[in-house]
């Protein structure tokens, strides 16, 4: 499953897409039951590139960027099946914009981004059984907080050094 490039500026929803689409096409995704490692989240010292407008140009990019983001996210929410997704595509335009030339297509028409085309959901699986075996659903925006409240989480040992091979690295995307 390629990265997609047609989703500029995209930060909170990237991984949901990812997972949504490695499903979709067959791939069995795991993630452990408890934190094996970290990073800084808060960034209080430091701002995003995003955030650091100086001049009249500065905060028009950053306009800009926020704006690409907005699209980036409302696109996300639509093959998420997200059903606010239909309001805030239409408030962002809909399909986010800014990829022209890049491998798989330009990313603006619509029909990329549906299932069983690249940008879109596969056609091997649901989002529906992706609720059944993880309780997480993007349609009612849930998420479970424990993950014993699915049935078909198996717990990890943390202190095996045994490695989990996640799936066929010979499989198409």
């Amino acid at each position: 499953v390629p990265y997609c490039p047609h989703l500029p500026h995209l930060f909170f929803g990237e991984e949901p897409y990812m997972l949504a689409r490695m499903w979709t096409r067959g791939w069995d995704v795991f993630a452990p039951a408890v934190p094996l490692a970290f990073h800084q989240w808060e960034r209080a010292a430091r701002a995003h590139t995003y955030q650091r407008a100086r001049s009249a140009a500065d905060e028009a990019a950053r306009e800009a960027a926020a704006a690409q983001r907005r699209s980036s996210e409302a696109r996300v929410l639509c093959v998420l099946g997200c059903a606010a997704a239909r309001e805030a595509a239409e408030g962002s335009g809909g399909i986010a914009r800014g990829s022209e030339g890049r491998e798989g297509g330009s990313g603006d028409a619509d029909e990329e981004w549906v299932v069983g085309h690249r940008w879109g959901l596969g056609k091997d699986r649901t989002l529906e059984q992706l609720a059944e075996a993880t309780g997480l659903s993007f349609e009612n925006r849930q998420c479970p907080t424990d993950p014993g409240e699915t049935e078909d989480v198996t717990p990890v040992d943390t202190h095996s050094s045994a490695v989990v091979q996640t799936g066929d690295l010979t499989a198409a995307d």
